[in-house]
């Protein structure tokens, strides 16, 4: 096997040890947010808009849950915080919809 060969082959394996290891830590950080009763989103299978939103979600949720409050109230402000900024198109922001997020991350101590 050439050198070219040999990186392409340990290229192919690190890519995927990162992808089921990140996958694994998703699945744990839902499985928290489900055990704690913050996971917004239910058990039913989902499609379309809401099925991308909710990817879009945990790939989010995933990589701030280092930032996240560990308990309480402001974690689960937090977190609905997210949601409610992934459920909303960028058009959305309107004055009512920019008094909402001040109000939101205030209190969520952002």
């Amino acid at each position: 096997m050439s050198h070219s060969g040999l990186l392409d082959v340990a290229l192919k394996a690190v890519q995927q040890h990162l992808a089921v290891r990140g996958a694994q830590i998703a699945a744990k950080v839902v499985r928290q947010l489900r055990t704690e009763g913050i996971y917004p989103y239910d058990d039913q299978p989902v499609s379309g808009a809401l099925a991308i939103e909710r990817q879009t979600f945990d790939v989010v949720i995933t990589a701030a849950r280092h930032a996240l409050p560990t308990k309480g109230p402001a974690r689960s402000r937090s977190v609905n915080l997210i949601r409610t900024a992934l459920e909303s198109s960028p058009g959305d922001s309107t004055p009512s919809s920019r008094r909402s997020w001040r109000s939101a991350t205030t209190t969520a101590g952002i």
